[in-house]
């Protein structure tokens, strides 16, 4: 599938915006090359498609390293989430699948496995709303209502869609565009990739179906889709938040997802 490139509005070629050079010894020497904070490998070689690609969404919802522990609790309810729903809207893979299902992603007992699917799920969901609005405005003008797309102008729009009360912005831009930065990439990458998938102009054959019925799901089992689509455009995007002034994203501080 041919996908656009995708344009962060108001990044300028050339500048980098990246204060990490600060206390660098080779920035001096000029020897200096800006390097993501962290490279997360996505496993397909060593876990099933599902497992894999639950990993990255874990780091949409728990970015900060202090919270390992339960990202890996996400990725496994995020793990069998996937399989049972997929098991719901696909009997025939239900009957005759031969992907591999660790029996690992049942090993939570049921009331944590909802609580932490559910509560990992709203916070990367609003991750992806509100970086998808920060990184991509010009998709919601009508949100915006001809205010200049600031990181405090959106903050103050995003307040209904993300579940805050109105003058909550300051909250907002504090309590999930701070700490979402990092992957806010990734995360615009994901809203993006689900609108490209579920466009009914696409002609997704009889192993793609997914993509129609529930995008998102169809990223967690399709490698294919999520290699070519969303993995590409998370680092498209993630080339270009370094040189944008309507906020401060440093390469040093992003979070780049590769596929091992």
């Amino acid at each position: 599938m041919y996908i656009p490139m995708v344009e962060i509005p108001g990044c300028r070629p050339g500048n980098r915006n990246d204060n990490c050079r600060t206390g660098n010894p080779l920035a001096s020497a000029g020897k200096y090359e800006p390097e993501p904070r962290e490279t997360v490998a996505i496993r397909f070689s060593s876990l099933p498609v599902h497992e894999a690609v639950a990993e990255f969404y874990s780091y949409l919802a728990y970015p900060d390293s202090i919270d390992a522990t339960q990202r890996e609790k996400y990725r496994l309810a995020l793990s069998r989430w996937a399989v049972l729903e997929r098991g719901k809207l696909d009997k025939a893979w239900n009957e005759s699948s031969t992907d591999i299902i660790r029996p690992i992603i049942f090993s939570q007992p049921e009331k944590l496995y909802l609580t932490t699917y559910r509560r990992g799920s709203l916070l990367w969901w609003r991750r992806a709303q509100c970086a998808c609005m920060m990184l991509l405005p010009h998709l919601v003008d009508e949100l915006l209502d001809g205010l200049s797309p600031t990181v405090g102008n959106i903050a103050l729009k995003a307040t209904g869609p993300l579940g805050y009360s109105d003058g909550s912005h300051k909250t907002v831009e504090s309590r999930v565009w701070k700490p979402t930065k990092p992957v806010a990439h990734a995360a615009a990458a994901a809203m993006y990739c689900f609108n490209v998938l579920d466009d009914p102009e696409q002609a997704w054959d009889e192993q793609h179906q997914l993509c129609y019925q529930q995008p998102f799901l169809a990223t967690l089992f399709y490698e294919d889709v999520f290699r070519n689509i969303l993995l590409r455009v998370a680092e498209l995007l993630r080339l270009q938040v370094p040189s944008c002034d309507r906020f401060h994203i440093p390469e040093c501080e992003t979070i780049r997802f590769i596929a091992d």
